[in-house]
């Protein structure tokens, strides 16, 4: 039984001939697979394609109340208009603005994100959704860490002494002095 590879060759003494016959029966299903190769890379490159550089905002230390501001960039890295349809945050505590829900090939458009706490102590971790005509990735998260700090409490200006703890013996004298203050 011959092989794929012998089929197309025939020996003759020591020469080796092509065999265009067998050529032909295979020559349309390569064409055919080179053509569907070929759209397919056709079709991925004219799609829109966000590209967000970055995805993890450390917010870090801040105070209860207290306001951090930071702006992404979202870039469209494909050749058609990559649009917007929803931006929305995970909570309330962080608000998002897009500077334009329509971004041309090569651009990009700014997200600005307020993150504020007013009720939760402690890590927090919140999540920016950005939904778009994006083929490969329709839904893109960005997310938000901070650790969120209460209020300190105000440093005395003198401080009050601490109390001497002594066990006393059955015999001992103890003496007690009271300070008295005007104020």
């Amino acid at each position: 039984m011959q092989t794929f590879y012998q089929s197309l060759y025939q020996r003759d003494s020591n020469k080796v001939y092509l065999r265009i016959g067998t050529m032909r029966k295979y020559l349309p299903g390569f064409i055919c697979l080179l053509m569907l190769a070929l759209s397919i890379s056709i079709y991925a490159e004219e799609a829109p394609r966000i590209d967000i550089p970055e995805t993890i905002w450390e917010v870090g230390n801040i105070k209860l109340d207290e306001e951090a501001i930071h702006v992404f960039r979202i870039m469209n890295a494909g050749s058609e208009e990559l649009k917007i349809s929803q931006i929305r945050s995970s909570c309330s505590c962080l608000k998002v603005e897009l500077s334009s829900d329509i971004i041309q090939p090569g651009r990009f458009a700014e997200i600005k994100g307020v993150f504020r706490e007013d009720e939760r102590l402690g890590e927090t971790i919140k999540t920016i959704y950005i939904d778009s005509n994006d083929p490969d990735s329709p839904r893109s998260t960005i997310r938000v860490k901070a650790i969120v700090l209460g209020p300190q409490k105000p440093e005395t200006e003198t401080e009050s002494p601490k109390p001497i703890k002594k066990q006393a013996t059955q015999d001992s004298i103890v003496c007690i002095t009271f300070f008295l203050s005007d104020g």
